[in-house]
């Protein structure tokens, strides 16, 4: 015959049981649900998608303002023409990420990964990049005014045409960056690695 738990048994097995219930946001740290309605929806503004992988996700056109996508693999997705005003990206791995036309104004994309994004055209105003990586990345006629990129790696990178007006750059690598044409007006330059750059003007 089956012997009753004890009653402190029952709460230790119904304490297990909510603890591995509530696992999946310990271990994903997004809301599967959440996750699930940006796939279908393209629709997800304020949403917690942190850690979440969104490889290779057609997202053109997606909403996602004030999402916070800290630490999502964001590898080749198209993202073109969507509206990340104020997301939180810090450490996204973005490598070759479509973001052409999107709106970026006031997001953080601290050491983000960006090589070789596609940023043309995207809308960066007051974005922080600080400690980034956009080596090889094509930002051309994109608006970085007041964006702030402290010690970031533009190494290689195409900004011909593109609206650096009142952008820090401090410490940033330059090196055989392409700034032909781009307003350069008040840029702090400040210790940034400027060797080859090209179109850069200099006081």
């Amino acid at each position: 015959m089956l012997k009753k738990l004890p009653r402190y048994a029952s709460v230790f097995v119904l304490s297990g049981f909510l603890t591995l219930m509530g696992s999946n946001f310990a271990v994903y740290g997004y809301d599967p649900d959440q996750l699930a309605q940006l796939k279908t929806t393209k629709q997800c503004p304020d949403c917690d998608l942190s850690r979440a992988d969104l490889q290779d996700q057609d997202l053109t056109g997606a909403n996602l303002q004030g999402a916070n996508l800290t630490n999502v693999i964001l590898v080749f997705t198209r993202l073109s023409q969507a509206n990340l005003q104020g997301a939180y990206l810090a450490g996204v791995n973005a490598y070759g990420v479509n973001l052409q036309g999107a709106n970026l104004t006031g997001v953080n994309l601290y050491v983000a990964n960006l090589v070789r994004g596609e940023l043309q055209g995207a809308n960066l105003t007051q974005a922080f990049l600080g400690g980034s990586n956009l080596f090889e990345a094509q930002l051309q006629n994109a608006n970085l005014t007041q964006a702030r990129l402290p010690f970031a790696n533009l190494s290689f990178a195409q900004l011909q045409g593109a609206n650096l007006t009142g952008s820090d750059l401090r410490a940033a690598n330059l090196f055989h960056a392409n700034v032909t044409g781009a307003n350069q007006q008040d840029m702090n330059l400040t210790g940034a690695h400027l060797q080859q750059a090209l179109g850069l003007i200099t006081p």
